[in-house]
């Protein structure tokens, strides 16, 4: 007779240890803040930009400024696509064997 061996698979789930998802928080936070600053810098500067080739009669300065515009603000529709994308790359992120 042939023995049929039926094995359950196990789902492991990771998960930060102990107080440490306090931590993760925090450097996520002041991630996300950094990026916001920094696109907040880019974009006065690229105002800063527009208004000095304006000024100085440049339009290669004011191109840049405006091309400055365009990538942060795509970078900014890029930083609140990306998310989505990759939690539905990677699901739950439990495991099964």
């Amino acid at each position: 007779m042939i023995a049929i061996s039926r094995t359950v698979a196990a789902r492991v789930c990771p998960h930060a240890p102990g107080s440490a998802q306090k931590y993760t928080d925090q450097l996520t936070g002041n991630a996300l803040w950094f990026v916001i600053g920094m696109f907040l810098f880019a974009i006065i500067i690229s105002i800063g930009s527009i208004l000095a080739g304006k000024i100085m009669n440049s339009p290669h300065v004011t191109k840049m400024g405006v091309g400055g515009l365009v990538v942060a603000f795509l970078a900014a529709i890029g930083l609140l696509v990306a998310p989505g994308i990759i939690k539905e790359m990677l699901g739950s992120g439990c495991v099964t064997s």
